[in-house]
């Protein structure tokens, strides 16, 4: 789609000094403090936008500066570098190396890794001749190759540096020499010393948690290791597993610490360790070798360590305000050839952020719009080049002249804050009128709300279309539905009755980051550039360095006084081995007393304030079971007469599950989860607390299924006295929406800028209340319904990807993405049988844009086929 552009220049300019030194341990979980509105105009046409051509799920603009290089789909840029006196861009990503002629910026050659080998999240070095090329993988190598004269590459060698022969991921490389390597080995925590010559590992060095970038000082005395997740944890400090390794926690389970260690490099051993902020990640040297430059504080900063003394002599803001809250997430760095310029790749602004070396306390001077999530930067004397992790359908790479004049600098910072609502985000941060009337939705933060109680459901996997397509209003296409009326019914009285958003998107694609975002409103660096999991675990509250600086929602508001009370979520609950779903399902059938689960919380913080008879994630239990037990809970609040202010349920089985005449069909685990949620909404909206409540009910992700508008369209409803009663909302909302709008009613600043930039769900409110309960549906389908023998199957489609599917691990949620294409047209051939499954619509496409009146970029190239 087109969005229109507006004509108004961005005016507002903020200059905010950061006054003398900044705490080295301040965390970015302080709360910003109030701003005054900011009256600057600004274009709100995005508002109305869909997502999937020139917005991405996240409500950034897409509008790339310069030119945009388009590599196959799916392609996640994680580093660039330049060779061959800058004659050429070499780019590593998940899937190889990329050799692009750097003048006329076309693609010359590509390697892509064997099968079973994708890149690891960091890791890209060119040697002293300007010409080879050493390059990490996700699982145990070091590759090393050449580039010719031509551009041509070839592969010359590959050193093992598995540990007993397991996984390492080595990430970070540091050059000592043409015959020496220093590698950093995410997962051991090791520096492993490699000889190049001898293609092995000679030498290993325990350092900090998943070491990550390796920088050589200039006299080649020291090797500086930046460590992701800290030192070592100490006896005493709360700690939490990150593949297969204790990490020290603070209160939210986020990591408590940085660090950049020092090996000697003639003994090899470590001399010191520099306390950073948290999440050092990437490094940079500045030009005169004296100083080096460690992105940290959860990305939303820069900590300067002199070399000599080996201490942090300055640290740097990296937000576009210095009071904004968290979320910029810059994730690279690269000094211009005079060192006059240190660029910073700030995925979380999609901005290249331009900062002068010599007046780090102001912070970024200006910006350059990326093309998605940037994560990687090189520059050359004219020319800066972009490597993108989540690009939106084109341009994983960019080109970008650099600025000569102040005019050419704030037309490329105007349009980059545009991109990520600058604007927007100071707005949401606005210091409200106490005095003002309450209202469902403030209009600013503390203002007061009508709503006392938020309970936040979330659920499993679905996009609109595949949901809501027969619904027979608003933008939906029937031929696209797999879980009809009879096996929904209670999705399609809630969109009835209450409000039908056709306008909402899951800013994930599937669990692992569904979750994040979800919960936390953001998703980082660490986790978008390992999406193949080569350290970073499949996250389902697995891994606490996925988990982003701010905190979950709960965190957010746990710390304003707000009440707060779990079930389910981020819980992998075991059940009792031999016990089937039949079991289960029957127990419950016959109001049984048996209890043949149990929860196991990966994040320990979150276990204290969750109801542990309340099951998670595991198919083997029917959400029925998760209503009885819930529906119990608020017996029990309403006998004290308290409610907690926010409530997290979890309701996991309109996921489905694969293939097995032991289980359900997919439209009886839908149905399940469907007259599950209804009856918990049911039992709400009949409670005493009705009065003042609002519910939100969210997919985690859209994986599964397909919509005519885009892959990542999916289904939200709301339901309160004070939500709107038979209403259709077209306008702009997705996940961090929702985020947005309960801390609003909390009267909390935004959790991050993500958050903030998101559009309140205002319009789906009224401010007089109409107290009507929900009364829920059962629906046609019985959730019983057990699939079919082999022999019994009709569908010859189902008859052959059945197999294919029980052969799946389902044991976390969406452990099966890269087959989730597959899994998809199986489901799809339980309802439809062998009509063919419409894959044009599966993944994000925005193939639904031009009935919106919205116009496609020309320069889009379909390649979801």
């Amino acid at each position: 789609m087109k969005v229109p552009s507006s004509k108004l220049f961005i005016g507002f300019c903020v200059t905010v000094l950061l006054s003398g030194y900044q705490d080295l341990h301040a965390q970015s979980k302080k709360t910003p403090e109030k701003r005054r509105d900011v009256k600057s105009p600004v274009d709100t046409a995005w508002n109305q936008a869909s997502a999937g051509n020139q917005m991405f799920a996240n409500s950034e603009l897409f509008n790339p500066a310069g030119k945009s290089l388009d590599l196959d789909k799916g392609t996640r840029i994680m580093n660039v570098e330049l060779a061959r006196q800058s004659k050429f861009l070499v780019s590593k990503s998940n899937r190889g190396i990329a050799v692009i002629k750097a003048d006329s910026f076309k693609v010359v050659n590509q390697y892509d890794y064997e099968k079973g080998e994708s890149g690891s999240m960091y890791g890209l070095a060119i040697g002293s001749n300007d010409s080879t090329v050493y390059f990490t993988g996700a699982q145990r190598n070091l590759y090393i190759g050449k580039i010719g004269r031509s551009g041509e590459f070839k592969l010359t060698q590959k050193i093992d540096l598995s540990v007993n022969k397991k996984t390492t991921t080595p990430l970070g490389i540091g050059l000592v020499d043409d015959q020496t390597a220093y590698v950093a080995l995410a997962i051991p925590n090791q520096i492993a010393v490699v000889a190049i010559d001898k293609r092995k590992v000679i030498a290993k060095i325990p350092v900090g948690v998943c070491p990550y970038a390796v920088v050589i000082s200039r006299d080649k005395r020291y090797a500086f290791v930046s460590n992701f997740g800290g030192p070592d944890a100490k006896s005493g400090d709360e700690t939490e597993m990150s593949a297969g390794t204790k990490v020290a926690v603070d209160e939210r389970s986020v990591a408590l610490r940085g660090s950049v260690t020092v090996i000697d490099i003639q003994t090899r051993k470590v001399v010191h360790d520099i306390k950073t902020r948290i999440y050092p990640e990437s490094m940079a040297l500045s030009p005169d070798g004296n100083l080096l430059y460690v992105s940290d504080d959860s990305g939303d900063g820069i900590s300067i360590v002199d070399v000599k003394s080996f201490k942090v002599v300055q640290t740097i803001n990296t937000k576009p305000d210095p009071l904004l809250p968290y979320g910029s997430l810059t994730t690279g760095l690269a000094f211009s050839p005079d060192g006059k310029v240190l660029y910073a790749a700030n995925a979380g602004n999609n901005a290249i952020a331009l900062i002068n070396p010599k007046q780090p306390q102001k912070g970024p001077y200006g910006f350059i719009a990326g093309g998605g999530f940037p994560g990687a930067v090189c520059v050359t004397a004219h020319d800066l080049f972009i490597g993108n992790v989540t690009p939106l359908k084109q341009g994983s790479l960019q080109k970008v002249m650099l600025p000569t004049s102040k005019a050419q600098l704030d037309a490329y910072t105007a349009n980059a804050k545009k991109g990520f609502h600058f604007i927007e985000m100071l707005r949401a941060q606005s210091e409200g009128n106490l005095n003002a009337k309450s209202k469902p939705v403030p209009a600013k933060v503390g203002e007061p709300s009508a709503i006392k109680h938020v309970v936040y459901i979330i659920r499993e996997n679905k996009k609109f279309d595949q949901e809501l397509g027969d619904i027979g209003k608003g933008n939906c296409d029937s031929t696209l539905v797999e879980y009809s009326r009879k096996v929904t019914p209670n999705a399609h009285r809630l969109a009835e009755e209450f409000v039908l958003l056709d306008n909402y998107y899951c800013n994930g694609v599937n669990s692992s980051d569904g979750h994040q975002w979800a919960t936390e409103g953001i998703s980082t660096p660490y986790h978008e550039k390992d999406f193949s999991s080569g350290r970073c675990a499949y996250d389902f509250g697995t891994d606490p360095l996925c988990f982003a600086g701010c905190g979950f929602i709960w965190n957010h508001l746990l710390r304003k006084g707000i009440s707060f009370r779990n079930f389910g979520e981020f819980d992998l609950a075991d059940v009792t081995k031999g016990k089937s779903w039949t079991d289960l399902y029957n127990g419950w059938k016959a109001q049984t007393d048996s209890i043949w689960y149990k929860c196991a919380y990966p994040i320990k913080s979150l276990e204290s304030y969750s109801d542990l008879r309340f099951p998670g994630w595991n198919l083997t239990i029917p959400d029925q079971i998760r209503a009885d037990v819930f529906v119990k809970a608020l017996k029990e609040y309403e006998a004290k007469g308290s409610f907690p202010d926010f409530t997290i349920i979890y309701l996991p089985n309109d996921h489905t599950s694969g293939y097995g005449e032991n289980l359900p069909t997919p439209r009886a685990y839908v149905a399940d989860n469907d007259e599950a949620t209804g009856r918990v909404i049911d039992a709400l909206s009949k409670s005493s607390f009705w009065k003042d409540m609002a519910i939100f009910v969210n997919e985690d992700d859209p994986q599964s299924g397909t919509d005519h508008v885009d892959g990542h369209r999916s289904v939200c409803f709301v339901a309160s006295p004070y939500a709107k009663r038979h209403a259709l909302i077209s306008k702009f909302y997705n996940q961090s929406s929702v985020l947005h709008t309960i801390c609003q009613i909390f009267g909390v600043q935004p959790m991050n800028q993500m958050v903030a930039m998101a559009p309140l769900m205002t319009e789906c409110f009224q401010e007089n209340p109409d107290y009507t309960g929900y009364s829920f549906l059962t629906p046609a389908i019985a959730i019983n319904e057990m699939n079919p023998p082999k022999k019994k199957m009709t569908s010859k489609t189902t008859l052959r990807l059945a197999p294919l599917t029980a052969r799946m691990d389902f044991s976390k949620p969406d452990l099966n993405d890269k087959d989730a294409l597959l899994f998809s047209e199986y489901l799809w051939s339980t309802v439809h049988g062998d009509v063919p499954f419409p894959k044009q619509y599966f993944g994000p496409h925005g193939k639904g844009l031009k009935a919106l009146g919205l116009k496609a970029d020309p320069h889009f190239k379909d390649d979801d086929d």
